[in-house]
């Protein structure tokens, strides 16, 4: 399988988030390849597109505030980063093809679930649905029984959220239609289900009046 998108790679980060009692209250969308989300106490970075060279571990370290922090990539990590990352506390995860979540340092080592969850690209997918420019974020293509946009600000949001985490905005989710069942045909006389529809759908003209002698 190819490398993940950036929608693919920000959706899988979102999900491992989700799971680890991480949530995302805002996300922040940075052209042109990575999305910026903050959680309660941990600001992360979703990166695609190429190696993460060491040159955006010091750029994340210079962010204020005490937040832990962490970088998703769908390319891999140079050897400098790594080691820089080590040394500074930031946690780097990798994301193989299938959406999966791996750990390249210590701190991420010890962010890891004992259960992760499952792949989110478990199953191979036709790679021109899945290419995406990174401005298409307020359409996208996510499976809407994982996924909603918010109908205010368009940020993707993980369906079990009542409200949108970034502008609070009541999110709309889709409910099953309710399936249509057949008409059941039987026999007044002797209940017999084995029944056939003569002249269906023709009309019976009604005999013109006086015509009878």
């Amino acid at each position: 399988m190819p490398e993940l998108t950036l929608e693919q790679a920000y959706e899988a980060a979102y999900l491992w988030l989700f799971h680890v009692d991480h949530p995302p209250t805002e996300v922040i969308e940075k052209p042109p390849e990575m999305v910026e989300m903050y959680s309660e106490n941990l600001v992360s970075w979703v990166r695609a597109g190429g190696e993460v060279p060491q040159q955006s571990i010091l750029a994340l370290l210079q962010l204020e505030g005490d937040h832990k922090k962490a970088i998703f990539s769908a390319g891999g990590f140079s050897t400098g980063a790594v080691s820089v990352s080590e040394s500074h506390g930031v946690a780097l995860f990798a994301l193989r093809p299938d959406g999966s979540v791996a750990a390249e340092t210590g701190h991420a080592a010890m962010m890891m679930p004992r259960e992760p969850p499952p792949p989110p690209f478990a199953v191979e997918q036709d790679p021109d649905a899945l290419a995406g420019s990174p401005g298409g974020w307020s359409t996208t293509s996510f499976d809407s029984s994982v996924w909603v946009d918010c109908p205010e600000c368009g940020t993707n949001q993980h369906v079990s959220l009542d409200s949108c985490r970034v502008c609070g905005s009541r999110l709309v989710k889709q409910e099953l239609a309710a399936p249509i069942e057949e008409p059941d045909y039987k026999c007044r006389v002797c209940g017999s289900h084995d029944i056939e529809v003569i002249n269906e759908g023709l009309a019976v003209a009604p005999e013109p009046q006086g015509s009878r002698h």
